[in-house]
């Protein structure tokens, strides 16, 4: 792994370790895999256990459990109770936050305002960004929201509209042309808004992505505007295929000055262990059925199996592509 993969790592084991403590290297490995680190092994896991001395403590077992050492995060933990609900009810009708939420919000803004909260699906990070608006604009600043399509736009509107009732909420994108000059917050498509500069001049703001892995492309990349001072970026799964992560969206949103802590501009998530734990999501099993395949099925899998094999073993030995990892094979194919 490179330092940044380890200092990533440390971040998730720390949420781990935090929502769940006593944890074995192997319950980890597991968790990690249900938030997307699919190819670690337990020596990985060990090696940032015991490389981030100051992060992790554990008893005396022959198999470790490990706890996160709470002192080390103090931003997170021990001032998550200071979020500011007292904003007033006229500006936030929204829901109470929950407690990863919470932790959430106080780790973007004890990171200077800017950063990325990775959740999964089903557990919430779209109230995340809604409370950072009204924060925000209790502070005088305007907030920009930029979706990936129109359907989003009208879901963030809704809510909006619903949770933020004294603001002057606006679109932008098709037939909609609302500006932040004469409204506290604009949702945007990304499509509309890398087109033009949308914080007017004079102007302070707070730049909501929403799936801001899609911002990592070239074009889209064109609407993570550098007048936004503050930046928090949401996604289920913070990766892409290609380099756009850290060619684009590492140098935008990450904290001006990065913490011991953070090591990254992920300054918080909510995996499937978080979310379980909490009981935000439901509790799920996987089955597998095997099935028999006909005589000609089985002809043609094997017939497309080896042209699978032998077009990988040319593109490893014959064009310099990476045999391992997997995903790192693919993304220089695609490049190619």
């Amino acid at each position: 792994m490179t330092s940044f993969d380890r200092e990533h790592l440390a971040h998730s084991l720390y949420r781990l370790l935090i929502g769940s403590s006593g944890q074995d290297k192997y319950h980890l490995l597991t968790s990690l895999k249900s938030i997307g680190w699919l190819r670690l092994t337990t020596s990985d896991v060990n090696s940032v256990l015991y490389g981030f001395q100051k992060l992790f403590g554990h008893g005396d077992q022959n198999l470790p459990l490990w706890h996160a050492l709470t002192p080390f995060l103090p931003s997170i933990h021990t001032r998550a109770n200071q979020v500011p609900q007292e904003l007033p009810p006229t500006l936030y009708a929204g829901p109470t936050l929950r407690a990863w939420q919470r932790e959430a919000f106080v780790a973007w803004r004890e990171a200077g305002h800017r950063g990325i909260v990775e959740a999964v699906t089903g557990t919430g990070k779209t109230a995340v960004g809604i409370f950072a608006t009204a924060y925000a604009v209790s502070r005088g600043l305007r907030t920009l929201i930029i979706v990936p399509g129109r359907d989003l736009l009208d879901q963030w509107y809704d809510k909006l509209v619903k949770e933020l009732p004294s603001l002057k909420i606006g679109r932008f994108g098709d037939v909609w042309k609302d500006s932040l000059r004469q409204h506290h917050v604009v949702v945007s498509t990304v499509q509309s808004a890398y087109r033009r500069s949308m914080l007017p001049s004079g102007l302070q703001g707070l730049l909501i992505a929403d799936e801001v892995h899609r911002y990592g492309a070239d074009e889209y990349a064109k609407a993570l505007d550098n007048a936004f001072k503050e930046r928090l970026g949401l996604t289920a799964t913070y990766e892409r295929e290609d380099n756009g992560v850290e060619r684009h969206l590492t140098p935008y949103f990450s904290p001006q000055a990065y913490s011991e802590v953070v090591g990254s501009e992920v300054v918080a998530s909510c995996g499937y262990a978080r979310g379980l734990a909490d009981g935000i999501l439901a509790h799920f099993r996987v089955g597998f059925v095997g099935v028999s395949l006909t005589s000609v099925e089985q002809r043609t899998y094997e017939e497309f199996d080896a042209q699978v094999k032998r077009t990988r073993a040319s593109l490893i030995y014959e064009y310099n592509c990476p045999k391992e990892p997997f995903g790192e094979f693919m993304k220089v194919v695609r490049q190619r």
